[in-house]
C-alpha cells in the first residue's frame, strides 16, 4: 500500500504532499479544491509506464466526447500540467511503500517516481504561443483540418526506483523510460507495456455501463463467489432475491436480471442509482484485488441508509483483497455515516483495538487558491464530530 504521494506540476498542483495514507482514504472538501485531481494523481502513479490506461481515464477521462479538433485536443493536453509557460511540460508524481527490492529479501522502504514529459509539436506551439513559430492565420487551420492526423507532440514517461535508507542504509536506483508520439484525430496509443491493472478508476457514471455490469457478473460467477456477493448486495438492498443472466430468445445479449421478493424479474437498468452504483463498486473490488481504487464522489447516489452500510464494506473489501480505497465527497452526512458505521456498531470487528485504518482528508483553498491539507485518523474525525460537531468538510 502506499505510505505517502507527492505531486509535482499536475493540474493545480505545484507542490503537494500527502503523507501516513491509510487502507481506506477519504478526502473531503468543497467544489474545485482538487479532490478529483488527487485521485487522479494515484491512478497515474499506479499506470506507471503503461500509457493505455492513464490516456484513457486521465487524458479523455473527464469527457464524455473525445475532442473536437487539434486544438482542442492540445487545450485536454494542456490541462494536465501546472505550468505551461516554457515546453516541454512536465509533472512528477512519487510515492513511499514498503516492498522489497533489488533481491533483497528484507523490507524496506521504496520511492517510486514517475516522471510525464511532454514535448508539444511545432503546430501546437503555433496554437498556443505564436511566438514560438510564427503566426497561424485562419486559412491555415482551416486546410489543417483536411489532414489524416496532426501531430501534437510526444510523451516521455520516466521511471525512478529506489530503496530508501533504512537500519541497512542500502541505496539502489532503477531508471526506465518510455516515449510515445500522439495525434489527432488518432487519440489512442498501443504502448508496449501490458494493459495491467493495478489501479481501477471509479468514475460516477461507470455504473451505466451495461458491459461493465456483464463483466463483473461473468467474473463472480466463473470464480464462484456471487453468492456471497449477493448476501452483502441483499442486506443493503432486501428487495433483492437474485440476480442472473439470461440471454435472449434468438441468442442475442440481454441485460442482467433481478429477481425482486414477488418473483419478478427485472433489468438491472431499470433499478436505481444506488443499486447499480452499489453492484459497480463492489464487484469491481473483488475482480481487481491488490489494486489502487479511486473512488470519486463516493455519496453520490447512495441513502444516508446505504453508506451507513457500505462504509463496513469498504474496510472489508479493503483488508479482504489487499486493496487500498481512495474516495472524495462533498457531504458531511457521508462523513458522519461513515465513521459512525466504523465505531458505532459494537458487532464491527473490522477495526481491532489500536487500529487506525481510514484517514479523513480535509482539501481548502486560501483567498491566493492556495490548497492546504488537514489529516486525522478516523478516531480522531469520529471524535471530533461526535463530541465537538467541529465542520472537517
Amino acid at each position: 500500500m502506499y505510505k505517502s504521494i507527492k505531486i509535482e506540476g499536475f493540474r493545480q498542483f505545484d507542490n503537494f504532499e500527502i503523507d501516513d495514507l491509510g487502507a481506506v482514504n477519504l478526502f473531503l472538501g468543497q467544489n474545485n479544491t482538487g479532490k478529483s485531481s488527487i485521485l487522479e494523481a494515484f491512478y497515474t502513479h499506479a499506470c506507471g509506464l503503461n500509457f493505455n490506461n492513464f490516456n484513457k481515464k486521465i487524458i479523455n477521462g473527464r469527457r464524455f466526447n473525445p475532442p473536437n479538433s487539434p486544438i482542442d485536443a492540445g487545450n485536454q493536453i494542456r490541462s494536465l500540467f501546472y505550468s505551461t509557460e516554457t515546453p516541454p511540460y512536465k509533472f512528477d508524481i512519487s510515492i513511499i511503500r514498503e516492498g522489497k527490492y533489488g533481491g533483497n529479501d528484507r523490507i524496506e522502504d521504496i520511492n517510486y517516481k514517475y516522471e510525464y514529459i511532454f514535448e508539444p509539436s511545432s503546430f501546437m506551439s503555433s496554437i498556443f504561443d505564436p511566438r514560438s513559430e510564427g503566426y497561424l492565420d485562419a486559412s491555415f487551420l482551416e486546410n489543417h483540418k483536411e489532414a489524416t492526423d496532426t501531430f501534437l507532440g510526444s510523451f516521455e514517461i520516466k521511471s525512478f526506483c529506489k530503496t530508501l535508507p533504512r537500519m541497512s542504509g542500502l541505496y539502489s536506483e532503477m531508471n526506465k523510460k518510455t516515449t510515445l508520439p500522439y495525434y489527432y484525430p488518432n487519440l489512442s496509443i498501443k504502448s508496449k507495456h501490458s494493459n495491467f491493472h493495478t489501479a481501477i478508476f471509479h468514475n460516477i457514471l461507470d455504473h451505466r455501463y451495461e458491459d461493465k455490469d456483464l463483466a463483473i457478473f461473468s467474473h463472480l460467477k466463473r470464480y464462484d463467489i456471487f453468492k456471497d456477493f449477493i448476501i452483502e448486495i441483499k442486506e443493503a438492498f432486501p428487495i433483492i432475491k437474485d440476480i442472473d443472466y439470461i440471454p435472449y430468445f434468438e441468442g442475442a445479449k440481454a441485460p442482467l436480471l433481478i429477481t425482486i421478493n414477488n418473483g419478478k424479474k427485472l433489468p438491472l437498468y431499470t433499478f436505481g442509482d444506488g443499486l447499480r452504483r452499489w453492484y459497480h463498486i463492489l464487484g469491481n473490488m473483488i475482480i481487481f484485488q491488490n489494486a489502487i481504487h479511486c473512488i470519486e464522489e463516493i455519496d453520490s447516489t447512495f441513502h444516508p441508509e446505504s453508506q451507513h452500510k457500505l462504509a463496513p464494506l469498504l474496510l472489508k473489501y479493503s483488508k479482504k483483497y489487499n486493496n487500498q480505497i481512495m474516495l472524495t465527497s462533498h457531504s458531511l452526512e457521508f462523513a458522519d455515516a461513515f465513521l459512525s458505521s466504523l465505531y458505532k456498531e459494537d458487532k464491527n470487528e473490522l477495526i481491532e483495538k489500536g487500529d487506525d485504518p481510514v484517514r479523513v482528508f480535509t482539501l481548502e483553498k486560501d483567498k491566493n487558491d492556495k490548497i492546504g491539507l488537514w489529516k486525522r485518523t478516523d478516531k480522531e474525525a469520529f471524535k471530533l464530530r461526535s463530541k465537538y460537531n467541529l465542520e472537517i468538510r
